[in-house]
């Protein structure tokens, strides 16, 4: 029940931002089939609002099916978001409030990128020992 307020709204507030001219590009990082509606409506009610669509899926699972019937609607398309794109869009490490209070993320995102990087030298590293083994028939 949330799921889909929170769908109605997204798209209500794009219809209500294109129509008051707001912006000129609208883009909407999503893979469902139920936004397809107000999509269609933006583009034939405001053709010259531009719609950009973000699939909301990692580059390494870029075979997972896309909603054609949104991508019908946008001019453009991307498929898939990298680690860093995401990593990247983060808000900082550091804010400052309105009473200029700083304001700390629990986990700093230069210590994510440091443990993702860990992740991946291990996984490597624990792919080239199995292939190894798996060379000299080892097991």
């Amino acid at each position: 029940m949330e799921e889909k307020q929170t769908n109605v709204n997204v798209v209500l507030h794009m219809y209500r931002d294109a129509a008051c001219r707001a912006c000129n590009l609208m883009v909407l990082c999503s893979n469902d089939s139920d936004l397809e509606p107000a999509l269609a409506m933006i583009h034939a009610d405001l053709p010259d609002i531009r719609i950009g669509l973000v699939l909301p899926r990692s580059a390494e699972n870029r075979g997972a099916r896309s909603c054609v019937r949104l991508e019908r609607h946008a001019h453009w398309t991307q498929r898939s978001i990298h680690a860093e794109e995401l990593a990247d869009s983060q808000l900082p490490d550091r804010l400052r409030d309105h009473w200029n209070r700083t304001i700390n993320r629990e986990e700093p995102l230069s210590q994510r990128r440091t443990e993702r990087s860990a992740i991946q030298e291990v996984s490597m590293k624990t792919s080239f020992v199995n292939q190894s083994l798996k060379n000299t028939g080892s097991r």
